[in-house]
């Protein structure tokens, strides 16, 4: 009896001749499906996470600047005791990095998101800059007590204003409700 083998019994390059001999590599279209499901559910989940850490970096790129606002305010106080006589070029030649604008001007996206600078007293000062997020963030600060029982010697920091101005931050009383810290509510 005369066997054939497989091999010889087909013809080469059928359908069913498609058999694995080891040297091929490559994946298969499910395979490949499933890497690329697993990467869009895997973008999907770092998506929101990339946008709010984007969003914070702005507000604390805002916070930075008034921190640095006032400590060059301080160190304008520091020669005096007093900040009436404290303008904006005396601000602007003291802390050149920031951009600057009276209190009355809004900072905002059209002025570079400078800082909206007053001196409200002898002994308070009060800054406001607007996040590129569109949050407003304002720091007063209050070195010599006025007369106000609730104008403790501090810094105090707050978040919201519709205006974010000099003049709307001085307006506000020293209270939580509006000086409650930079942290969202």
């Amino acid at each position: 009896m005369n066997v054939v083998s497989q091999d010889q019994a087909r013809p080469e390059g059928g359908l069913r001749d498609r058999r694995w001999d080891g040297d091929e590599s490559g994946f298969t279209l499910v395979e490949v499906m499933v890497v690329m499901a697993v990467i869009g559910v895997l973008a999907m989940m770092a998506t929101p996470t990339f946008l709010s850490a984007k969003e914070r970096a702005m507000d604390r790129g805002a916070q930075s600047d008034l921190q640095v606002a006032v400590s060059a305010a301080k160190s304008e106080f520091s020669e005096d005791a007093d900040y009436t006589g404290l303008t904006i070029a005396e601000m602007q030649s003291s802390e050149p990095s920031l951009g600057w604008v009276t209190a009355a001007t809004a900072s905002s996206s059209a002025n570079d998101f400078a800082v909206s600078f007053r001196v409200w007293n002898y002994g308070e000062v009060n800054v406001a800059r607007l996040s590129e997020s569109g949050v407003c963030f304002y720091l007063r600060t209050i070195d010599v007590a006025g007369t106000a029982p609730e104008d403790g010697v501090s810094i105090y920091k707050g978040r919201g204003v519709g205006t974010c101005s000099g003049n709307v931050v001085a307006a506000l009383p020293t209270v939580t409700m509006f000086f409650g810290g930079w942290e969202p509510p």
